[in-house]
């Protein structure tokens, strides 16, 4: 059966992709004005963060709010990767108007890319060169609140669904091939968020990346990295190897609660203050960076708690058959011998498959499992008849 695309449909998304480049591009103008005593320069354009010898100027509540500069690195990255999950939501809207790319998970991304704005180009990427607990603000900022709600908007599953062969094929078996799994594998995505924490706080490497400004911006790309390898096992459901059960997810957060409050705890006891821009106002270098270790130690762990709250209520809300899905290797080792036996896949993530004439077919949902789905059923009754009549 062939989707025809409905004219109506196909307008629904240009305005709506026409209205989300007209919202960025007005955020992007309104960081070149600002409401500011005329003492209070700012620079228009950043391509290596502040970049000035003399620093910015001293920092009071108004210019926390009204001090923004137009960091062009980040939104030369952020701009098309905005522009690319909206062509996506339009095109899956377009294939599926039935069934639509959740408005939730839209507005999860957009957040994630204002969260990156505001760290970037608001006054805590303006002054994160100059005061150690502005950078430790933006590092959160970076590490601990966009990515979740990057992973929550799905990015991988819709790339999938927007796409048709042989595109589609291509990248489903690069998201699920050995490099890619091994990369986000717990291990591997523990020891980047514990390497990217201890690495950029605890050694001499923050000394270096304030005299190189360049190195800031790929210390930005390194904290969202190392923050959707981690929080992908946690919180999403894309299409990746990797299915942790709720005792291993919570594991892995309790562990990275142990680095966060380590680090923390080593810099608010630290008597070296890390060597940041210089200027002639605020407090000292030293209680400026003990003060950035408190951020650390009490917003790096608290933040921690909300999303293990937030772990429980997923948890809580999903049926008996989804918290037993994938528990065990038992589980996973039944489902894979019920595949090969009567082709039938009941993995919802390997279900995201392609047709020749409708393109990508939506997953089915969650709550469905190898005893409740009744294609499942459907399948292994096919495969019991096709044994009776072959004897």
């Amino acid at each position: 059966m062939i989707l025809s695309r409905s004219p109506v449909t196909i307008t629904r998304g240009r305005v709506a992709f026409t209205a989300a480049a007209a919202v960025l591009t007005a955020a992007a103008a309104a960081t070149l004005w600002t409401h500011r005593q005329p003492s209070a320069p700012i620079l228009p354009v950043s391509w290596c963060r502040w970049g000035q010898q003399g620093g910015p100027p001293p920092l009071s509540p108004a210019r926390l709010l009204d001090t923004w500069q137009l960091d062009a690195v980040a939104l030369a990255y952020l701009v098309p990767a905005t522009c690319l999950y909206l062509w996506g939501v339009a095109r899956v809207r377009a294939r599926h108007p039935v069934r639509p790319w959740p408005r939730l998970r839209t507005a999860s991304y957009l957040a994630s890319a204002a969260v990156v704005v505001l760290a970037t180009n608001s006054a805590v990427g303006a002054y994160d060169e100059a005061l150690f607990s502005m950078h430790m603000v933006q590092h959160l900022m970076l590490i601990m609140v966009a990515p979740p709600l990057f992973v929550a908007s799905r990015p991988l599953t819709l790339l999938l669904h927007a796409t048709g062969n042989p595109l589609h094929t291509r990248i489903r078996n690069l998201v699920r091939s050995w490099p890619v799994s091994l990369l986000l594998s717990p291990p591997a995505a523990f020891t980047g968020y514990t390497i990217t924490i201890i690495g950029t706080h605890l050694t001499s490497l923050m000394n270096v990346i304030m005299a190189r400004p360049w190195l800031g911006q790929l210390e930005h790309a390194l904290y969202l990295a190392a923050g959707y390898q981690f929080f992908v096992l946690l919180f999403g459901d894309e299409p990746i190897r990797w299915k942790l059960s709720m005792p291993g997810r919570l594991a892995l957060v309790v562990l990275a609660m142990g680095v966060d409050t380590f680090a923390g705890l080593v810099l608010l006891q630290s008597r070296t203050p890390i060597a940041m821009a210089p200027h002639d106002w605020g407090s000292s270098a030293l209680l400026d960076t003990q003060t950035g270790g408190g951020i650390m130690w009490v917003f790096g762990d608290g933040l921690m708690v909300v999303l293990i709250v937030l772990l429980f209520r997923v948890w809580t809300r999903k049926p008996e058959a989804v918290r037993r899905a994938r528990s065990g290797w038992l589980e996973r080792a039944r489902t894979a011998t019920f595949a090969a036996h009567t082709g039938h896949d009941p993995d919802p993530v390997a279900s995201v498959g392609t047709t020749a004439s409708a393109g990508p077919r939506l997953a089915r949902p969650r709550h469905a499992d190898l005893d409740d789905d009744e294609a499942s059923w459907r399948a292994y009754n096919d495969w019991l008849a096709q044994l009776n009549g072959s004897r």
